[in-house]
């Protein structure tokens, strides 16, 4: 009877925190951008900076950034090789998609394992061109999910062998009272 409670506990527990989740969305500009031949690949072309805010009491849990290769406003075509950086770290490099985005429409994503280039609150992305003619990106977007009042931290080994055995006597002293009964 009592451990149905305790499930229930846990489970009010559980979705309080995942009810306190957002999710925020930063948008880069498309590319269109054409070159004048000669040799690839090209110096780095910075799309632009942008920045966001992780809510007060919140941390990041998830991160994603995506795009569509070959795609613009303008033209939905196909796209010059080139390699995707955010913030330095390569995001999306065409040479490695199927099907191969010189010659069709790529839907790409990229989603973050490490959180580190996030937390400071901005994020620059750029490209290198690889191939030559012309570079087109649809709008890139970076939706980031935060969620709790703390950052859960992995406990000590003192504090895990003080909850285990404080719920190995707990657990005794519970099974004791039902053997009596």
């Amino acid at each position: 009877m009592k451990i149905p409670c305790i499930l229930a506990l846990i489970a009010a527990l559980t979705s309080s925190v995942l009810s306190s989740a957002s999710v925020t969305s930063v948008t880069y500009d498309e590319v269109n951008f054409e070159t004048d031949g000669g040799f690839y690949p090209k110096p780095e072309v910075v799309i632009g900076t942008e920045s966001w805010v992780v809510p007060v009491g919140e941390y990041i849990v998830s991160a994603t950034l995506s795009g569509i290769w070959g795609s613009t406003s303008l033209l939905v075509d196909s796209t010059a090789h080139a390699q995707l950086f955010f913030d330095g770290m390569l995001v999306s490099d065409t040479m490695t998609l199927t099907p191969d985005p010189y010659w069709n429409v790529v839907p790409w994503s990229y989603t973050f394992s490490d959180f580190s280039s996030l937390v400071d609150g901005s994020g620059k992305l750029s490209f290198v061109m690889t191939s030559q003619t012309w570079v087109r990106l649809s709008e890139t977007t970076l939706a980031i999910t935060t969620a709790g009042e703390k950052q859960p931290t992995v406990p000590d080994a003192d504090a895990t062998s003080l909850l285990l055995g404080g719920s190995m006597l707990a657990l005794a002293a519970f099974t004791r009272r039902f053997k009596r009964a």
